[in-house]
């Protein structure tokens, strides 16, 4: 069965194996956060937590201009099923990949991330499919009769 990657998928395979580890997670700066009164917080919180969900709509179709949509179709044909659908409140696209039973959901708002996404996900496919295959046996898959 062959496997190959859109061009933009190979060229981010490529850098992706030339980065180093960056460590741990960057020390936080700024002042310390300081849990405030609740007389002193209320209405704030409130606002705050009204906004959290007013976000705008994903949009769909740009994060699929360019090399991820490569990177859809190069997961398919190796065997991967691609699941493909929007939060509902429409401010992600889900994307689960599923290959023999298991699979993987991330959700994401950026063209970037999903093709560095996909880039690790296609070699995980491949050697998921290589170990289905290589296990692979004829097998008696006929229906089984019925009692009533």
């Amino acid at each position: 069965m062959g496997c190959s990657l859109g061009s933009g998928l190979t060229v981010l395979l490529q850098l992706r194996r030339k980065q180093t580890n960056a460590g741990p997670c960057p020390a936080r700066s700024g002042p310390a956060l300081h849990p405030q009164t609740e007389r002193e917080s209320e209405n704030e919180m409130s606002d705050w937590f009204d906004v959290g969900g007013a976000g705008k709509a994903v949009d769909v179709p740009a994060l699929f201009d360019g090399p991820s949509a490569d990177g859809v179709w190069s997961l398919v044909q190796c065997g991967a099923l691609v699941s493909l659908g929007t939060t509902s409140d429409g401010g992600a696209l889900g994307v689960t990949v599923t290959v023999d039973g298991r699979w993987r959901r991330e959700y994401f708002r950026d063209a970037e991330d999903l093709l560095s996404w996909l880039a690790e996900a296609l070699p995980a496919v491949r050697v998921a499919r290589e170990a289905v295959a290589a296990s692979s046996a004829p097998r008696n898959r006929g229906r089984s009769a019925r009692g009533l």
